[in-house]
């Protein structure tokens, strides 16, 4: 599953939680979670703060994020 985040401006404490939920229940059907961010938006910042971008699996784009196997 890929979920495109390019075009998002702002990122809340709830996105954050949606995020790592998604993510736990994607590992637990063992299908990758794979999250597309524009590294120049804000968007990244709270990820990064929260360092969940040591945890979930960003990519720079969606062609990168479809490219990577399962």
């Amino acid at each position: 599953m890929v979920v495109d985040l390019s075009r998002v401006t702002l990122l809340a404490p709830s996105g954050l939680h949606a995020l790592v939920e998604a993510a736990q229940q994607a590992e637990q059907r063992r299908e990758p979670l794979r999250i597309v961010v524009d590294y120049q938006k804000p968007v990244l910042l709270p990820i990064q703060i929260t360092n969940l971008d040591e945890v979930l699996a960003l990519y720079h784009s969606l062609q990168e994020a479809h490219a990577v196997p399962d």
